[in-house]
Parts: structure tokens; sequence; C-alpha cells
């Protein structure tokens, strides 16, 4: 079957001369020459960095269901002495002498007005490296990273929410402690969305779930390995005279380390 090369830049040219009337078919082949700037990624990659990061937490959830806030996460500076709850290793998976220090120690604090303590430990993580083409001057294009959430399908005040990604707006990433922009400082970067906000607490750390999340049937809140995760994509913003083009957007899932007591929380991509 012969295969029919594109029309050279000189080729479409003739197209367009002055007196000719190009066709529907010729303005076709036109824009299917080029790449549209909603087609391209601008080079961005994204991946799970090698190192793990980690920091102490507190977890409290609301006392009266109808709050807005459900859940409160508190980073502690230091861990208080004492033990106020029991924690049981979820594996036998050989451990050093801090994170034997840490599970025999959790944080008892005063809880906020209308909310209950359930939960305070260290949390084990990985943050994103974001890798953008040097192509991209960034004092030019003024590129931020998008992050937006999967969201099922909810009835509001509007109606009917259909399902799919979507970018918190300002006013409600900031009551969950997430950020759904990032400006771009480099060409090699680091994001930390510190990803413990992802998930709503549980007495256990094993039953966190996807924060919002539905329990139902059919819901896509566990792994085949019974890790809660949260599907998440990010994109690359950019501006060309004042407008602003996304990039092809990266998926990505945030998932719930809970193998064993210092398994992170990390991020599969793809």
């Amino acid at each position: 079957m012969a295969i029919k090369k594109p029309t050279t830049r000189d080729g479409l040219k003739e197209y367009f001369k002055t007196g000719e009337r190009p066709s529907q078919e010729q303005f076709a082949e036109l824009f299917d020459s080029y790449t549209h700037l909603n087609e391209l990624n601008f080079g961005i990659t994204a991946t799970s960095t090698a190192d793990t990061e980690n920091q102490y937490y507190r977890f409290y959830k609301a006392i009266d269901l109808k709050n807005p806030i459900g859940y409160i996460t508190v980073k502690a500076e230091e861990e208080e002495e004492g033990i106020i709850e029991e924690f049981e290793p979820f594996s036998e998976a050989p451990q050093n002498d801090i994170l034997k220090k840490d599970m025999a120690k959790t944080a008892e604090t005063e809880a906020p007005e209308g909310y209950r303590h359930v939960l305070s430990r260290r949390i084990y993580y990985k943050k994103i490296a974001v890798k953008i083409s040097k192509s991209i001057d960034l004092a030019t294009y003024s590129p931020v990273i998008i992050i937006e959430r999967y969201r099922q399908s909810k009835k509001n005040k509007n109606g009917l929410r259909p399902k799919g990604y979507l970018q918190e707006n300002e006013r409600d990433a900031t009551k969950a402690q997430r950020k759904s922009e990032y400006p771009v400082t480099g060409h090699d970067m680091v994001i930390d969305l510190e990803p413990i906000h992802y998930f709503s607490p549980a007495d256990k750390y094993q039953n966190f779930t996807p924060s919002g999340s539905l329990k139902k049937k059919g819901s896509f809140v566990m792994t085949s390995q019974s890790k809660p995760f949260e599907l998440a994509r990010l994109s690359l913003k950019i501006k060309i005279n004042g407008i602003s083009y996304r990039s092809q957007p990266i998926h990505f899932r945030i998932v719930l380390g809970t193998s064993h007591d210092a398994d992170p929380i990390n991020f599969i991509f793809g």
C-alpha cells in the first residue's frame, strides 16, 4: 500500500498564491501538517523521586459529620513523649532504631474544638521530580504546573457534578492543605505535594481512604494490593501573547503505602 507523503512547506504555499482559491481539502491539509499547541506536552516529564521524605503528623476528625471540613492534619515539629495508642506493625519488615522509636511514641495533644484526635504517626512519602524542556523560556512563558484530582459524580446545589478531573479552586485546596498550582522555578524541579493531604484519616493508617471518595461497589479507591489511592494528573500551563495553553496531561496515582511501617506514599505514573 502506497504511503502518501505530506506536502512540503513550499507545496502548501502554492495553494495560497494570489488569485488561487484553496479548496476545503487543501485547508485541511494545511492544518493537519502542523501540531496544535494543545497537542503538545511542552517537553514535560514527571517521575517519583528516588529519595524518601518523612514527617510526623497528627490527625483529627470532625465530631459533627455536617462540618464542611471533615478532618484536620497537623504537621508536628517534634513528637511529644507518651504512648497514647497501641500500634501494631503491618508486617515483620526490618526497622531501624529511629522507626522503632517513632512507633513507641505518639503525640498526645489537645484536639481543636469540634474535632477528636484519631491518630499520630510518622508518614513516609515521595516527591515528584519534574523536567521541562529547556526550549521553554521561563521568563517569556510564565509556566505553571497544574494538579487536577479525579472526582466522582456528586449532587450539589447546582445539580449533578459530572465525574472527571477537576482543578480545585484556591479556597477548597487551602482548606484541605493542598495546592493545585505550582509556579515553575526551573527546568528541573521537585514538587512536594505532601500527599498525606489527599487522604482522609482513620483510626488505623491502613484504613485511610482517598479524600472525599465514595465507598461504593465498583469504586476505584483500592489497588489490587488493597492500598488506597487517589487518581490525579498534572499538566504544564504556559502563556503565549497573553493566552494560556495547557500541555497534554500526565496521569498518575497517589498510592498510600501500607504494606509495612516505612512503606512510603508513592506516585505511579502512566
